[in-house]
């Protein structure tokens, strides 16, 4: 596994904990997870081993929440609908690494159980 997918991994894991225990409100939730959590692997470089498919979804996530200038000034203009949807893909997101990588996530789960 690249150093750059398990970065990736990590900062989508810390992400989605994030938005599945926060008491803020989903808005809240997503500005949050996307500015401190994600915006550091959210635009992959082509020249990244990561699998195609995953570069997509990053890339078109990117595309998504920046398609008003930047991560803030997207996701404050976006309605409900739209904000529950960019969480769902996420989490789909984090979903996908994670079976692309089940020996990454499942070491890292259980380092994580074991350093709280």
């Amino acid at each position: 596994m690249t150093r750059y997918i398990c970065n990736v991994w990590e900062q989508l894991y810390s992400a989605t904990t994030f938005l599945a225990t926060s008491p803020l409100q989903p808005r809240e939730r997503l500005l949050e997870a996307v500015v401190s959590r994600m915006s550091k692997v959210i635009h992959p470089s082509p020249t990244e081993t990561i699998p195609l498919n995953i570069f997509e979804c990053l890339s078109s996530l990117e595309v998504k929440l920046k398609k008003n200038g930047s991560f803030k000034e997207t996701i404050e203009q976006m309605d409900d609908r739209e904000v529950e949807k960019a969480i769902d893909d996420i989490v789909s997101l984090f979903n996908m690494v994670t079976r692309g990588y089940p020996e990454e996530s499942g070491s890292r789960n259980a380092a994580n159980r074991f350093s709280r």
